[in-house]
């Protein structure tokens, strides 16, 4: 069950294995598969994200963490804030209103790796990664898997932007985030939108920010393994992105392994 845990029960999520600062993450949302912390002013300071649930030992964890949000907004004002919850059968919700008439809200369902985020009058979005997102070293094929790279995900095409490619500092998509072997980030909005790329030489960190985000916005956002099922629950574009980049007789082998696996199961 899905719970609002206040900063005194912080401890609880450290013995889980997310570092955060109390002081900076006033609340939090949990569930067997994700822990979120957010900031006093809304914005996602850290995540923990467990496959296939972060009560198994055998589980794979993504720890990601930013005092300054990783997932922010261009137009968030300092003190006044105030915090509510709501909960329901299947998800649970924390609103943050401020003075001005600003807020934003995040409900998470009781499972699985999807978030919905509503905003008013927060201007655009920046999406970050942290160094734990970046990509290991690996010999061989093994360093080409590891990459870590901007997606575009639209019906029928999956683009994919190395973090140095100079050429693509913009991408306009129904989907935009990244992704690492074994875990992404995507989001998407109720209405058109580009997004800038950080782009550099060397670079190791994806940020994208929202281009022309309107007053009131509906996010919907993935974060988690990049895992056939669990992506489909959310839009049945995502599954795509899995096989994208390799050679096309290579796709169609791996796409006939995960059916089999599939079955075998």
């Amino acid at each position: 069950m899905l719970r609002l845990l206040n900063t005194s029960l912080v401890l609880s999520v450290l013995l889980s294995g997310l570092l955060v600062d109390s002081a900076r993450a006033e609340s939090q949302l949990s569930t067997e598969q994700m822990h979120l912390s957010f900031g006093d002013q809304g914005q996602l300071v850290a995540v923990l994200v467990c496959h296939p649930g972060c009560n198994q030992s055998s589980a794979r964890r993504l720890m990601l963490k930013n005092e300054n949000g990783l997932i922010r907004f261009a137009a968030q004002a300092e003190g006044g804030w105030q915090l509510t919850e709501e909960s329901g059968d299947r998800d649970h919700a924390l609103t943050f209103r401020s003075r001005e008439g600003k807020f934003l809200r995040w409900t998470l369902a009781n499972t699985g790796y999807g978030i919905q985020l509503e905003t008013q009058g927060l201007g655009e979005v920046t999406v970050q990664a942290d160094e734990e997102f970046r990509a290991r070293e690996a010999p061989g094929f093994g360093e080409w898997l590891e990459q870590v790279r901007y997606l575009a995900i639209e019906p029928g095409n999956v683009q994919q932007v190395s973090l140095d490619d100079l050429e693509t500092p913009e991408i306009a998509t129904e989907w935009a985030g990244y992704r690492s072997r074994f875990w992404t980030m995507l989001l998407t909005a109720d209405k058109p939108l580009a997004y800038s790329l950080q782009i550099a030489e060397n670079n190791l960190d994806p940020i994208l920010v929202s281009q022309g985000a309107a007053e009131s916005v509906n996010w919907q956002i993935y974060l988690g393994p990049v895992e056939r099922s669990a992506l489909a629950k959310v839009d049945e574009l995502l599954p795509d992105l899995m096989y994208a980049g390799l050679w096309f007789w290579l796709r169609w082998i791996c796409i006939f392994l995960g059916v089999l696996l599939a079955w075998i199961q």
